[in-house]
């Protein structure tokens, strides 16, 4: 294990904050790298260890040009040694964002498609020439051609070897002391995990920060299956939905404002995409 493995998988740091009732709220920090890549680098770590069983160093990255998730995936395969090949979808090509530099910059080829739609079939048709993750995982035996070829990884690094690598996230809570785990719905991978590991140990609460609830439940169930958490049970009334939710990454100036107050009295940073909600 290096030293940045070290950092980011030592004990995370739970910082109690009194809230204006007499309810307390821990907050189990994982942010010690920029860009959220503190949980994405354990997903990221679920599916190096066995990428480097095999000795895999070419992947295929996807996912929206601007998004964090692809941003955080190409810097850590990037630093850990990968040939990375990006396909990346975005609406405007020519707008410019940190996360948008990341890619670039961590990207050894870089392919820009217009519209979701049509990065789907781009990697439907490489779906059929390239590995999966799952090819990978599920053999013991590996024909030396799939090892040559670049591994496609799925888009937010959904598949259970990433699940499995927020397992260091989650041993860190002793979850006698609290009633209930509350953490944001973005791919749902996250939320899934946490779902795997506790069972029915204590409450599991998802704040939706993307889809509308409804279509958010359709996606967990998908992904659920996809992951094979069949035991797993998503309930209803346990999946929260922000009343100002104006689509992912929308802004708003109450909850920025809400993120700078909450700063200044706790020492804690929040962002208004994620942890602000």
């Amino acid at each position: 294990m290096n030293l940045l493995q070290k950092f980011i998988l030592s004990p995370g740091n739970i910082q109690i904050v009194s809230l204006d009732t007499q309810a307390k709220l821990s907050i189990l920090r994982d942010d010690r790298l920029a860009f959220g890549m503190g949980t994405k680098f354990r997903k990221f770590l679920g599916i190096h260890s066995k990428l480097q069983v095999q000795n895999v160093k070419k992947v295929v990255l996807q996912g929206e040009l601007h998004s964090n998730a692809l941003a955080a995936f190409c810097f850590l395969f990037y630093n850990f040694g990968y040939q990375i090949r990006s396909i990346a979808y975005t609406r405007d090509p020519k707008r410019v964002t940190a996360n948008s530099i990341f890619v670039k910059w961590n990207s050894h080829e870089l392919e820009i498609v217009s519209s979701r739609d049509e990065w789907k079939k781009k990697i439907q048709i490489l779906s059929e020439f390239l590995p999966g993750l799952q090819d990978v995982f599920s053999k013991t035996d590996i024909k030396k051609d799939i090892i040559l070829r670049p591994i496609l990884i799925p888009e937010y690094g959904m598949s259970l070897n990433a699940a499995e690598g927020l397992n260091s996230l989650w041993s860190q809570i002793q979850i006698s002391e609290y009633d209930r785990l509350v953490v944001d719905l973005g791919s749902g991978l996250t939320f899934l995990s946490a779902k795997k590991y506790f069972g029915n140990s204590i409450p599991i609460y998802g704040v939706n920060i993307g889809f509308p609830k409804k279509k958010m439940l359709d996606w967990l169930e998908q992904k659920k299956s996809l992951l094979g958490f069949s035991e797993v049970k998503i309930e209803v009334e346990k999946i929260l939905e922000i009343s100002n939710l104006g689509g992912f990454g929308s802004k708003n100036g109450i909850i920025l404002e809400y993120c700078n107050s909450f700063y200044r009295k706790n020492k804690i940073p929040l962002e208004p995409i994620y942890s602000g909600n």
